[in-house]
């Protein structure tokens, strides 16, 4: 079960962040945007994808270490 919450709580995390990267690219750096001098166009741009690669890793690393193996009462008091 700790795989799989993982791996929801990575695509979940992926797709949100994807979307809100693309729309705030698109509105600061994109081709007809205009806000940005030329070279700070393309830091945004890697700032983007550097969101959308690490931000779901860092919420899929979240979610595996709170779902950690926990012992269970019978465990831990020895019966």
């Amino acid at each position: 079960m700790r795989i799989v919450s993982t791996l929801i709580a990575y695509v979940v995390a992926l797709a949100a962040v994807a979307g809100a990267a693309f729309v705030v690219v698109m509105f600061l750096a994109g081709p007809h945007a205009g806000l940005l001098p030329g070279w700070m166009a393309s830091v945004v741009l890697v700032q983007g994808w550097l969101a959308v690669v690490v931000l779901p890793i860092l919420a899929a690393r979240w979610v595996w270490t709170r779902r950690a193996w926990t012992p269970s009462a019978e465990q831990v008091n020895g019966r």
